[in-house]
């Protein structure tokens, strides 16, 4: 009876520990996949540097197949062995628009067949502001993340990307700016530019030229701040949208307003997603998200969002995404840890 009871107290232990461990999460940055610690703070970081003399980046569009992003209104659906957008995505409508929006993400390579392309899956957040009607904030939208897209890119690798959408005579026109194009003002005291190899990421440059690389950093499977925000001056002559990766500004699409820039009346985002993407051009394709694993529990190492949070310029942090969906979720699943936290990934068996 004893030992009974003893086995009763230790298992009740063990629950109350797990309880406390999911309930009370460490404030630590995560340190890796299955070490998820949840920072709920994020508090707004520093403003974008000003540019006001900075030209407008080549234009360098992006070929193949364009990104899409997940309806505000949707529902799961079974999509498994077909073509076209897949999705794992948290969202959120806040009362006011928000000038920042931010998250610690986990950057990955999943698998991406040879041949693929156009096909291509990636993480991103994105930033969108509009029509509120349903389904809608869709008329400009500024998204930054990583991707695998061979058509867009030299290569297959995980590259840094970032793209702007608008509104142009009632049409929603989208412009890959993975590499400049579409207004973007590139920042030059950041050598971490769009479209930068996530295996050899600058470190330190004599310049910002070919050629003066002097060390780099391998960023895959590692924890990095993305950021979308929001500045009145600098981007060039005007008010734009910043995108921010690891520790640097990269640079900024100017809110001009007309038929090929964002809205002047864009100060920041209605609406904020974080999501995981596939987009399969041909069935037959066993495309991974996240970097393959499917969240069955809190602690499997999947690919992740954490820290997510969006606030009004200099003000406090104020993230809550309540769920998390998927609209294939047997293949491509989510698992919502908190308001600021959720895992994502899984990739498709054969046949596909």
């Amino acid at each position: 009876m004893i030992k009974k009871l003893g086995h009763i107290l230790l298992a009740l232990a063990v629950i109350g520990v797990s309880l406390l461990v999911l309930g009370s999460p460490s404030q630590a940055n995560p340190a890796g996949p299955s070490n998820l610690s949840i920072d709920a703070s994020a508090p707004p970081m520093t403003k974008p540097p000003i540019l006001l003399n900075a030209k407008p980046a080549p234009t360098k569009l992006a070929k193949g197949s364009q990104h899409g992003v997940p309806l505000k209104v949707g529902s799961p659906s079974t999509m498994a062995a077909g073509t076209g957008f897949h999705y794992v995505y948290a969202q959120e409508t806040p009362a006011a628009v928000q000038g920042y929006f931010q998250s610690n993400m986990w950057v990955s390579s999943p698998t991406l067949p040879a041949g693929a392309a156009p096909s291509h899956t990636l993480a991103e957040l994105s930033m969108q502001y509009g029509n509120t009607a349903p389904g809608g904030y869709r008329d400009n939208i500024v998204e930054v993340g990583w991707a695998r897209e061979p058509m867009a890119f030299p290569d297959d690798k995980a590259r840094l990307f970032a793209s702007a959408w608008w509104l142009n005579s009632g049409v929603s026109t989208w412009c890959g700016s993975y590499q400049g194009g579409c207004g973007y003002v590139d920042n030059p005291t950041n050598c971490v530019d769009l479209g930068v190899d996530l295996t050899l990421v600058p470190v330190t440059w004599t310049s910002c030229t070919p050629g003066g690389i002097l060390t780099t950093r391998n960023d895959l499977n590692a924890v990095k701040k993305f950021v979308i925000q929001y500045q009145a001056t600098g981007c060039g002559a005007s008010a734009g949208i910043w995108v921010y990766y690891a520790t640097d500004w990269v640079g900024c699409f100017p809110t001009t307003g007309g038929a090929s820039r964002l809205s002047s009346s864009m100060t920041g985002g209605q609406f904020f997603q974080a999501f995981g993407e596939v987009h399969k051009n041909s069935s037959g394709q066993c495309i991974g998200m996240g970097n393959d694993l499917f969240p069955v529990t809190s602690t499997t190492a999947t690919a992740y969002f954490n820290t997510l949070s969006h606030s009004a310029t200099g003000g406090p942090a104020n993230g809550n995404f309540t769920s998390v969906s998927a609209t294939d979720p047997t293949i491509w699943g989510g698992l919502w840890l908190s308001n600021v936290a959720f895992r994502y990934g899984g990739k498709e068996v054969s046949p596909c």
